[in-house]
């Protein structure tokens, strides 16, 4: 099991590797349950010339809203260790106007579409759970965070 484990460490380690896992995440967690969505029930619909959003648009904000807070999240721990501006403008926008904006979105959504949600559930979490095994970020985060602290402390640096 540790020999395993000491192989997708090393795996995650390479720069190129990161970039293919990242991407990876980002469409197994984010894009592709939405695109399942709208393949299905249609999240926008034009009507009368105007696009208007279904109740299934709800669902695909709720996930978009998920991956970029964890997004977020992974992001501003691999470099909170020092201060930087940028750093607390993430966070400003992670929790305060992020829940804003999907809030706004759901008032306008809000449907009683619910009976479908139960099988697009489960697609969504054969989804999320190809994303949590191929995610990169938990050691990208360790990575920069070592660095950093290491940088602080001036013991030479990076990892």
């Amino acid at each position: 099991m540790q020999d395993l484990k000491n192989k997708i460490v090393d795996f995650a380690k390479k720069e190129s590797t990161f970039c293919c896992l990242a991407i990876g995440w980002l469409f197994f967690a984010i894009i592709l349950p939405i695109i399942c969505i709208n393949g299905k029930y249609h999240l926008f619909v034009k009507n009368d010339g105007d696009l208007r959003f279904t109740g299934w648009a709800l669902v695909g904000l709720l996930i978009l809203f998920i991956g970029l807070y964890a997004l977020c999240s992974y992001i501003i721990d691999a470099y909170s260790v020092k201060y930087r501006t940028w750093v607390k403008l993430l966070k400003g926008f992670q929790r305060i106007i992020l829940p804003l904006l999907i809030l706004f979105f759901m008032c306008g959504i809000i449907n009683s579409n619910i009976d479908k949600i139960e099988n697009l559930l489960l697609e969504i979490i054969i989804s999320e759970s190809v994303a949590i095994i191929i995610n990169p970020f938990p050691y990208f985060v360790y990575k920069h965070k070592n660095a950093d602290t290491r940088e602080v402390y001036g013991l030479n640096g990076k990892d």
